[in-house]
């Protein structure tokens, strides 16, 4: 069955097309699309779980950022794609792409997710200047090679392949989150010294079995590392995580499990600690000249008179609350002790006012009567 109008309409919900910005037809038993070029709005397209073994009808939508034809039958990208200059992100999960045919002409996408498909040889990326993240867990690659550096890229998958040999990514500055669980390697080169700025590595279900193959990973500042699943642990996996996370401090989760971040152990001879003193100063010295120890010694004093300072207007603040209670106890207490004596001296007063108003009363004037028939006889 293929797209139409009428099937737009109810997915919409009566939307009118120039104003439809994502469209949503997963699960929907299509085959095809339909003219979408009235959709001039639209900036996201979902397409899951369909029978779609091509995208013709899909370029025409050229504000279209984001595409995602997961589960679907597609066997090859044509190039329909190319007409989509605005295109960032491409989804094309479990389907039975071998290659990335029309979509390398689309020089300008970022982000690249082919998870579950049929490659067997590593593409070539450098066509794709500003990549971030590429995903290709769940293929059938053998061997990875990186034709140039792509310095844009912070996300890499190459999880559950048949790769056997760490790859080389020298020259990939940005790299922040590095996934290779589920290959065959058996070590980690030097060369991963110099991505700084990664702090993610997953390397479960390989073949690392000596610390020596793991070991330059300690150069890095890792928030998470998971190294489960290889013969390195042995019988004493504990052992390894301890050691692990006492070589690099920064490690936030091990093996999907959270940790506490370790205290450096180093002593102030330790080439790591110097290392760090060092960059500590190098920081200073840009940032204040050449008082910069100084002025270092000045942040010290600042901060302790700023701790003292306020340890002071607690004990202050402590005071005064003591003082208020007091007063207020001794009011309370004021009061009370004027209440009871009132009550003892209000009877004794009370007596003789009762008394004078007996005294004040004004007799009743009494009434005599006249008889008037006496009157007249007189």
């Amino acid at each position: 069955m293929s797209l139409t109008p009428e099937i737009i309409h109810s997915v919409t919900e009566g939307k009118p097309h120039n104003e439809i910005v994502e469209l949503k037809l997963n699960e929907k038993e299509l085959t095809g699309l339909c003219d979408l070029s009235s959709l001039t709005s639209l900036r996201k397209v979902f397409l899951k779980k369909n029978h779609f073994k091509s995208l013709e009808g899909i370029q025409n939508c050229e504000n279209v950022i984001h595409i995602d034809v997961s589960e679907n039958e597609i066997q090859e990208i044509q190039p329909e794609l190319t007409g989509m200059k605005k295109l960032t992100v491409f989804i094309a999960n479990k389907n039975s792409i071998s290659s990335l045919g029309g979509l390398s002409k689309c020089t300008w996408v970022k982000s690249i997710v082919l998870s579950e498909n049929r490659f067997t040889e590593f593409p070539d990326f450098s066509v794709f200047p500003e990549i971030n993240t590429i995903t290709l867990s769940k293929n059938l690659l053998t061997e990875v090679t990186f034709s140039a550096a792509l310095a844009k890229l912070t996300n890499l998958n190459l999880g559950n392949n048949e790769i056997s040999v760490f790859p080389d990514l020298t020259g990939f500055t940005e790299l922040t989150q590095l996934l290779l669980n589920g290959n065959k390697i058996t070590a980690i080169p030097e060369s991963i010294k110099s991505l700084e700025k990664l702090t993610h590595i997953e390397i479960a279900k390989n073949q690392i079995a000596n610390y020596e193959d793991l070991q330059n990973i300690t150069a890095l500042k890792l928030k998470n590392l998971n190294i489960s699943g290889n013969p390195i642990e042995g019988d004493k996996p504990d052992e390894l995580k301890e050691k692990l996370c006492t070589e690099i401090p920064t490690i936030c989760e091990y093996n999907s499990k959270r940790v506490k971040p370790k205290k450096s152990h180093y002593s102030t001879d330790h080439p790591k600690y110097m290392e760090k003193k060092e960059q500590t100063e190098k920081i200073l010295r840009g940032k204040y000249g050449g008082d910069y120890k100084e002025v270092k010694e000045r942040i010290k004093e600042e901060k302790r008179n700023a701790r003292e300072a306020e340890l002071q207007g607690k004990t202050a603040k402590q005071k005064s609350v003591r003082q208020i209670k007091k007063s207020i106890i001794r009011e309370s207490a004021a009061k009370k002790w004027r209440n009871e004596i009132q009550k003892e001296e209000k009877p004794k007063q009370e007596k003789p006012k009762q008394e004078k108003q007996k005294q004040e009363k004004p007799k009743k004037e009494q009434k005599i009567s006249v008889d008037p028939f006496f009157e007249v006889i007189q």
